[in-house]
């Protein structure tokens, strides 16, 4: 059994040894330091840790570099989505634009060859829609817009950018019936402007 005397001698015996040991490292770095900054001895040594360590380096840093890179692409995919369908919608847009352009402008050309029409003839011209057709294939019949409140009549001629097309034969107030000059039971009296003849033009059925 060790007495005290013995113990507290072995503790501060420690110490000693421990505090050499500390002053010895001290130097020692110091010394290293020393000798690296004036002749930079430890280049390759510093070379060799560095390669030892960039492959812990890496994996560390590999999480961060992952995240960043998932991040990065989630954000230009959902961008490149939104500018997909924001394109998408203006691509529609101008699509129906344009039809309904189409359409003006076919319309527009349509209207303006029954008013270059009605200009040549001298009497008063109410444009008018056609609202129903018959389906008949012996009959050449269709319903306009127009009736004796608009001063539709029976035995009106109804005009098209070519010429005659057709006549009433039914006016109500609203609407009227109009038979066209090729229905088989119909016919017109006409005149041959080149020798004055009178006579009528009958329809054949075809259509």
């Amino acid at each position: 059994v060790s007495s005290p005397g013995e113990s507290s001698g072995s503790l501060e015996h420690g110490k000693v040894y421990l505090g050499l040991r500390f002053l010895g490292l001290v130097i020692v770095c110091l010394t290293l330091m020393f000798a690296d900054h004036q002749k930079d001895h430890l280049s390759l040594v510093r070379q060799a840790l560095s390669v030892v360590i960039y492959p812990v380096r890496a994996l560390v840093d590999l999480p961060f570099k992952t995240w960043n890179w998932a991040s990065s692409n989630l954000e230009t995919r959902s961008a490149m989505l939104a500018e997909n369908q924001r394109l998408n919608s203006a691509l529609l847009n101008a699509s129906v634009r344009l039809q309904q352009l189409a359409t003006l402008e076919a319309e527009n050309i349509r209207l303006r060859a029954i008013l270059d029409s009605s200009a040549r003839v001298r009497e008063r011209v109410l444009i008018a829609e056609i609202l129903s057709v018959d389906l008949n294939p012996y009959r050449q019949r269709f319903i306009i817009n127009r009736g004796t409140n608009s001063g539709v009549y029976v035995g009106q001629a109804l005009l098209d950018a070519d010429g005659v097309v057709g006549q009433i034969v039914r006016a109500d107030p609203f609407s009227a019936e109009v038979v066209l000059i090729s229905d088989a039971d119909h016919s017109v009296p006409v005149s041959v402007i080149r020798n004055g003849l009178r006579t009528f033009a009958v329809g054949t059925g075809d259509s």
